[in-house]
């Protein structure tokens, strides 16, 4: 694997904070890799910045090119609302775990999270944070040693907000140059893959056999191998 002489940001997961990256971080050190480049951000922040008038260089205080993107699950979908709204151009952007759309949609038949439930978890946040984010974890199998997470429904609730609004298929569907993905097979958020991308995406769009939501966890040689391609 080859070291990239350029930035790579990287967005957590809904409730996750920054140092969620902590751990691939220190596997890129330990296998010689320029773990330096690898920089994690604020998903909280990086939501806000998507709903306001600045630009990407104005948000992270510096002018950045070449630059590449990574996220998990929310933070994906920021990604790619990003990306296809033209708020940032990445060198490369790549979404793990992330569904085109979060919610179900009945008259497509689409098999994401059902409103109901998505309500019911909205009630659970402004009750008590740290239970539904556990009860998040538990239905989506990511199964995790305990670690900080947020825990303000402020924030919380933004994010879900932002789950149910996105729906990235038509963007998805073209598979823009800049695009690419990791999924695994056995993630309980996304048990269909069939609406992946196939034909020239198929190098770029990969899934991984039997790996779950908690991909960037369990999978951190394969993250990096992505990375440092």
């Amino acid at each position: 694997m080859a070291n990239p002489t350029h930035p790579c940001f990287l967005l957590p997961g809904w409730s996750f904070l920054p140092d969620m990256w902590q751990p691939l971080i220190e596997q890129a050190r330990q296998a010689g890799l320029d773990w330096q480049r690898l920089i994690p951000l604020d998903g909280v922040a990086f939501g806000r910045w998507l709903h306001s008038e600045e630009t990407f260089a104005d948000w992270l205080g510096h002018e950045v090119r070449g630059y590449d993107l990574i996220g998990w699950s929310l933070g994906g979908q920021q990604i790619i609302e990003a990306v296809a709204s033209g708020r940032c151009q990445p060198r490369r952007a790549t979404v793990l775990c992330a569904s085109p759309r979060f919610l179900a949609d009945p008259d497509t038949g689409w098999p994401g999270v059902p409103a109901a439930q998505l309500r019911a978890l909205r009630r659970q946040v402004s009750k008590n944070p740290a239970q539904a984010v556990a009860g998040f974890d538990a239905a989506f199998g990511v199964h995790l040693p305990l670690r900080a997470r947020c825990e303000d429904p402020v924030a919380l609730l933004a994010g879900l907000d932002d789950l149910a609004r996105w729906d990235h298929r038509a963007w998805l569907a073209d598979c823009p140059p800049a695009l690419h993905g990791l999924y695994g097979t056995a993630d309980r958020l996304l048990p269909d893959l069939t609406w992946l991308p196939h034909g020239e995406c198929a190098g770029r769009i990969r899934t991984i056999p039997g790996a779950g939501h908690d991909l960037p966890f369990t999978q951190r040689a394969a993250l990096l191998a992505q990375i440092y391609s």
